[in-house]
């Protein structure tokens, strides 16, 4: 079978090669003799040197399984649907994306893969809110996480307790959806996860280790008001596409 890793990749220059790393590590590991896998680092569009550390690392590394895209900074969820393009044109089977910090780790894909077999879900979402040693740095992170996903309950009538986390896989059919969703940014998770249901697609939750990724030289981007003014924006835009 064919598993694809999508690593959306903005500014991360500091980060972005151990990450990778990393997570060819943990897939050599784990889905060597199950998988044949592929990471598809994302670059959208970074103002730092990003673009020309990943471009050195496939060159240097020669491996076929690593795969660059350069893309616009058109937005996470933006580089996130040229991948999976990409990966229905090449027949995949399985598809997934991670964010680069890898506050969710590498090793937690074999668990979500493992569920998708068990259970026949269609999608497989990471998940913090169980209990299961998750970690936040800053407490205001994790308040926003939960208002938010509470918020998205509520209003879409959807018992996923973490929509936001950065860990999903999912078949081509929910690839499918994944492509018709408009959100361009971090919303477009909220956008699928209200989406999928609808349609008859089965989404499955798979507690993990999580945590919070604090960095040198790396200040958080959350700002509570412009933050929330944009969550409550993009809940209402998906909320009226859905029933509109």
């Amino acid at each position: 079978m064919k598993f694809h890793l999508v690593i959306p990749v903005h500014n991360e220059s500091e980060i972005i090669l151990n990450s990778v790393k990393v997570i060819k590590n943990s897939l050599s590991k784990s889905l060597e003799k199950s998988f044949q896998w592929k990471i598809i680092l994302a670059e959208n569009g970074s103002a730092d040197n990003t673009l020309q550390i990943i471009n050195g690392l496939k060159k240097d590394d020669r491996d076929e399984r690593l795969e660059v895209l350069n893309l616009p900074n058109a937005g996470k969820g933006y580089a996130i649907k040229e991948s999976a393009k990409n990966f229905l044109l090449n027949s995949g089977d399985i598809f997934g994306f991670i964010d680069a910090d890898l506050s969710s780790h590498p090793d937690n894909i074999s668990l979500l893969l493992e569920k998708m077999r068990q259970g026949g879900a269609d999608i497989v979402v990471a998940s913090r809110f169980y209990g299961i040693n998750t970690i936040y740095e800053k407490r205001l992170r994790k308040f926003c996480s939960k208002i938010f996903a509470f918020t998205f309950r509520t209003i879409f009538s959807i018992p996923v307790k973490d929509i936001q986390c950065g860990l999903k896989i999912m078949n081509s059919k929910a690839v499918k959806t994944l492509l018709e969703c408009k959100e361009n940014s971090w919303f477009l998770d909220t956008e699928f996860m209200a989406k999928a249901p609808r349609i008859g697609l089965k989404i499955a939750e798979v507690p993990i280790e999580w945590k919070e990724k604090v960095y040198k030289n790396r200040k958080s981007k959350l700002n509570l008001f412009k933050d929330g003014s944009r969550s409550l924006s993009a809940l209402w835009r998906i909320w009226w596409r859905l029933h509109f």
